[in-house]
């Protein structure tokens, strides 16, 4: 008889054993090795490093909006006479605070350009290398096309960096400069 071994990964691993009651069905098959232990310990593991990779992001913002908010903070200190007598002479909030708002922004915005930049480089060159010297994961994984990752991720890298740039301007004039 023709004996063929064919293996199915699932990523969603609460549907297992619908698909191993419908494979025993099928005409041919003769034995299904399912192991809900080691799918469930696999789900784990990858809820897990979620779990992680979503804190190490939230420290990573936080850090941002620190750094952004020390450097609005300085450029605020520098001018601390310019900004009274702006007051003084009657300038409005907006036209105190803008520029701030402005710099915490362009920061944000650079800040989250230069490694989308650099990551545009690098994917084709890493998907390569992985692909050329690791041969059993062409077979597990895909890699989606450069174009249609930066699709994504530019515009939310961008967002996210303006937004991150105003939060800390915004945080430290509401901080620093007194109306």
């Amino acid at each position: 008889a023709d004996c063929a071994s064919v293996q199915v990964y699932l990523a969603d691993t609460s549907r297992q054993n619908e698909l191993v009651d419908y494979i025993k069905t099928l005409n041919g098959v003769s034995e299904v090795n399912a192991s809900q232990i080691i799918a469930d310990s696999f789900t784990n593991f990858s809820r897990l490093i979620g779990y992680i990779s979503m804190a190490v992001i939230l420290i990573l913002v936080f850090v941002a909006i620190f750094l952004i908010s020390n450097t609005v903070m300085i450029g605020i200190t520098v001018r601390k006479e310019e900004i009274a007598i702006m007051k003084y002479i009657g300038a409005t909030d907006i036209f105190v605070r803008g520029p701030f708002i402005i710099e915490g922004m362009t920061i944000g915005l650079i800040g989250s350009g230069i490694p989308v930049i650099v990551l545009r480089i690098l994917y084709p060159m890493v998907v390569d290398f992985v692909l050329g010297h690791f041969s059993i994961l062409s077979r597990l994984l895909t890699f989606m096309d450069v174009n249609a990752v930066f699709n994504i991720l530019i515009p939310v890298s961008l967002g996210i960096g303006l937004g991150i740039g105003f939060i800390g301007s915004y945080m430290t004039l509401r901080k620093h400069v007194k109306v």
